[in-house]
């Protein structure tokens, strides 16, 4: 995580500040969940880029917090139309974005559950429809 943050600072892009280990755990106790240790480590250590920055291969990277719910995310039905997602994704409430490609062009989230369990999805809109 330690070189990530390095990585990210000498390319000049602006990070939020680390979250406490009280906010991780709001956050947990919050939606019901339980984060994994390299995702509780990442909110720590670097926690997400600053509102409105953007990587040089445009990635965008969300704070503990920060982060969408895909029931929120699905109810964006613009370009491109991320409606479809809520159905197409099993239990879609316990989905995260955790990093934004271009402009939800396609997006990375992550399954949380009460239990130390997770699942990654990496996609576009169009991986989602059936």
């Amino acid at each position: 995580m330690e070189r990530l943050k390095g990585h990210w600072l000498d390319k000049r892009i602006r990070i939020q500040t680390s979250a406490s280990l009280d906010q991780v755990k709001s956050f947990e106790s919050h939606y019901q969940v339980c984060l994994p240790q390299d995702l509780r480590d990442y909110f720590t250590t670097v926690n997400g880029m600053e509102k409105g920055e953007i990587d040089g291969n445009c990635f965008l990277s969300f704070p503990a917090g920060g982060q969408e719910h895909t029931g929120e995310l699905g109810q964006f039905g613009g370009i491109p139309d991320y409606t479809q997602i809520t159905r197409s994704l099993p239990d879609a409430r316990r989905w995260f974005v955790i990093v934004d490609y271009l402009i939800c062009s396609a997006v990375y989230a992550i399954r949380l559950s009460a239990e130390l369990e997770s699942t990654l999805l990496c996609g576009s809109v169009m991986d989602a429809l059936p």
